[in-house]
């Protein structure tokens, strides 16, 4: 992945901060080790949406109404 850090616009040197308690290990921020910087990834919600469809597809007992009040709610969170 290309991460662009949006204070300094580094490109290159990263730290990133996983979610240990998940067994995906998904990032949950990312530090740009030239200013210290620390912003969201910006593939967070891809990951998330992805996850609930993957859940939904997987369960059989939701709605697609279910579904999507839950992508609205992740999406809704970040603005």
């Amino acid at each position: 992945m290309n991460y662009i850090c949006p204070n300094c616009g580094n490109k290159e040197n990263f730290h990133f901060n996983y979610d240990w308690s998940k067994q995906t290990r998904p990032i949950i921020d990312i530090m740009c080790n030239e200013c210290g910087e620390i912003f969201d990834d910006p593939n967070e919600i891809y990951r998330k949406i992805e996850q609930l469809i993957i859940s939904w597809s997987n369960d059989g007992t939701q709605t697609a109404g279910t579904l999507t009040r839950q992508i609205i709610e992740i999406i809704n969170k970040k603005i």
